[in-house]
């Protein structure tokens, strides 16, 4: 199971794949310990359900676009993380 320890995604639609796969209580997802959306486009939304499946997170990094409003932002971070390492960065 150690292709869960590392996820990239560089396209919106691997969000929707993940989080489909990974929803509910699916054992999976207490694997993932770094994860990195590296796409500009990602819908806030399902970035957001997401990250509330992922417990286990150590290494989160975004790149938050245009559709992340503040409000959202402060979603992605209510919830408390052990994280080692947090990367935002945002679209120019």
């Amino acid at each position: 199971h150690r292709f869960f320890g590392r996820v990239v995604l560089r396209r919106p639609e691997q969000c929707i794949h993940l989080h489909r796969r990974l929803r509910g209580p699916h054992p999976d997802a207490a694997l993932v310990r770094e994860l990195r959306i590296q796409s500009w486009l990602a819908d806030a939304e399902v970035v957001c359900n997401l990250l509330e499946v992922l417990d286990g997170l150590k290494v989160l990094a975004l790149y938050v676009g245009a559709n992340f409003v503040p409000e959202t932002l402060l979603r992605v971070m209510e919830k408390p993380r052990e994280l080692e390492n947090l990367m935002i960065r945002f679209r120019p």
